[in-house]
């Protein structure tokens, strides 16, 4: 793998996103804060991955207005989402089809994170 792209609005998911990579061998990675800074990492690096925030809130661009635009723009590439939502959003293409992004649900203090479509995600 030679690049990966992780677009959070939270800092503290950006390092630990970006250490985890690191650990596994990744050592391309880009980060963005917001959904504009993504787009236009996106389109002048053209990563490999692209790890993008569901709920990244923006002016003009925000987490699923991302996802679209990419997908829109390259067919063949790999969104993988971050939500704390156990389902995928009914307006992103349906799961499995092609142009589908992996949904991963994150951990939160009231269960255990992984909804129907994270189990799906991971094969369990």
């Amino acid at each position: 793998m030679s690049g990966v792209l992780i677009v959070d609005d939270h800092p503290i998911v950006l390092q630990g996103c970006r250490r985890i990579l690191e650990d596994a061998g990744i050592v391309d990675l880009l980060e963005a804060r917001d959904a504009v800074s993504g787009y236009e990492l996106y389109r002048d690096h053209r990563p490999d991955v692209v790890i993008i925030d569901l709920a990244m809130q923006g002016d003009t661009l925000g987490g699923l207005s991302l996802i679209r635009r990419i997908s829109e723009h390259d067919l063949h590439a790999r969104i993988l989402v971050l939500s704390m939502h156990s389902d995928p959003p009914r307006c992103c293409p349906r799961p499995g089809s092609r142009r589908s992004p992996t949904f991963i649900t994150r951990l939160s203090s009231t269960g255990t994170g992984r909804g129907s479509a994270t189990t799906a995600a991971l094969g369990e």
